[in-house]
């Protein structure tokens, strides 16, 4: 700790010594912000707080504007809980709650307030678990800052619609943290909980497969999960959750038919009919296999979080309820497969195509000229598509010494 202190003193005072030697000049007081400016785009604490700012400013600006829906309907759901009002039918005065009783449950200290600091403080638990998160990753300090400026356009665009998406990534970045330190107890618990705010978060769980004490990881996620299962019972009756498990069980089942979402079906669907169910069983096959015929290459850290990264873009890709505030979780699995190797001309590529027409494409910027060429949907899904590919032939070709049957000779 002391020699990083030691260089951000000795950045300081040559940014300051820079500055004072042009205080005669006409623009000196330009350099000095300009190097003050560079010294705090630099800083993972500043960086902090700038979300912070952003995340308040955001929230309170999207609140009094009157689009806070997804918001009003979790803060709902907790008070239909304790009525025993059920959450799923008849709907809520909102949008459709799709979301676990449990998740209900959890919203309480939140729902108890009035909505605009509610609202706040549900962005800013978002933003700061996921930066949290980041900067336990094995990475250093320039790619944790590369990673956290990248996702701007991203976060920013979950927190105005007040997802839960943002804290899913944290919580699946904090999953394999753990593992990699051998706290399965702690990643089975940030492993399970996901599977109760959005279901298809529940894939993280794969990655415990390829760990150590996966006897023990098992025993960990049953406990959690069965403990997060009952964790209503504090306020309603055991009939009356059982009853509201089936309800959301059936919405959940119901919903599967409906939408395409921005997925690889709906691209597909563009040149022919598609059955939803077939394509993802075939994605879930194609996630798989360097799982199955490389198993042995989980030995090798880069291999184990390349797989990470590819099941965060697969269960956004492949989800046919993803809409665009779900591609932060894709664009970060982007980001780790590409802050995790040594990327060549091809990857950064795709990261361009990916931060251009999956970041960009539902921002201002880009939206009106794109929508010319194809509808939006496609554009934002089809750099996570071809990223995924990519992601999944570098698994079987990663250069390991951990082999599998198809990896490059």
């Amino acid at each position: 700790m002391g020699i990083k202190t030691d260089k951000g003193i000795f950045h300081f005072v040559w940014y300051v010594k820079d500055s004072t030697q042009v205080l005669t000049s006409g623009n000196s007081c330009s350099v000095i912000l300009i190097n003050l400016a560079k010294m705090k785009l630099k800083n993972l604490n500043f960086l902090l707080w700038f979300y912070i700012a952003v995340t308040v400013i955001a929230s309170i600006h999207k609140y009094f504007i009157g689009r806070a829906t997804n918001y009003l309907t979790f803060s709902t759901s907790f008070w239909n809980l304790v009525n025993k009002i059920d959450l799923y039918y008849p709907t809520t005065t909102h949008w459709d709650y799709k979301y676990s009783p449990t998740f209900s449950l959890l919203f309480a200290p939140l729902a108890i307030l009035p909505d605009w600091l509610g609202g706040i403080l549900w962005n800013l638990i978002n933003i700061v678990v996921f930066y949290f998160a980041v900067t336990k990753l094995e990475l250093d300090r320039k790619k944790k800052l590369f990673l956290l400026w990248f996702l701007f356009f991203e976060l920013l665009t979950s927190l105005q619609n007040f997802q839960s998406n943002i804290l899913l990534c944290g919580l699946f970045i904090l999953t394999i943290v753990n593992l990699e330190k051998g706290r399965n107890f702690r990643a089975a618990f940030f492993a399970v909980l996901p599977f109760f705010i959005k279901i298809f978060g529940s894939a993280m769980i794969l990655i415990f497969l390829f760990y150590p004490k996966r006897t023990r990881s098992l025993l960990y996620g049953i406990f959690w999960f069965a403990t997060l299962l009952i964790l209503p019972l504090a306020v309603v009756s055991p009939e009356w959750l059982i009853q509201l498990y089936k309800s959301w069980f059936n919405i959940m089942s119901s919903d599967f038919s409906t939408s395409m979402g921005y997925s690889v079906m709906t691209v597909i669907g563009h040149f022919t009919e598609v059955n939803k169910s077939y394509v993802q069983m075939i994605g879930t096959g194609l996630l798989l296999m360097p799982a199955i015929f490389c198993f042995k290459k989980f030995k090798d850290p880069t291999f184990r979080m390349t797989f990470t990264a590819s099941i965060m873009v697969w269960m956004v890709i492949f989800n046919h309820k993803a809409e665009s505030p779900t591609f932060i979780i894709a664009v970060v699995g982007v980001c780790l497969w590409y802050l995790f190797k040594e990327p060549d001309h091809i990857d950064k590529v795709i990261l361009l195509l990916v931060f251009v027409f999956t970041t960009l494409s539902y921002t201002d910027l880009l939206s009106k000229i794109l929508v010319r060429f194809a509808d939006l949907p496609t554009i934002k899904v089809l750099p996570c598509i071809i990223a995924w590919t990519k992601i999944q032939l570098d698994l079987f070709g990663l250069d390991t010494k951990y082999k599998c049957p198809f990896a490059r000779r």
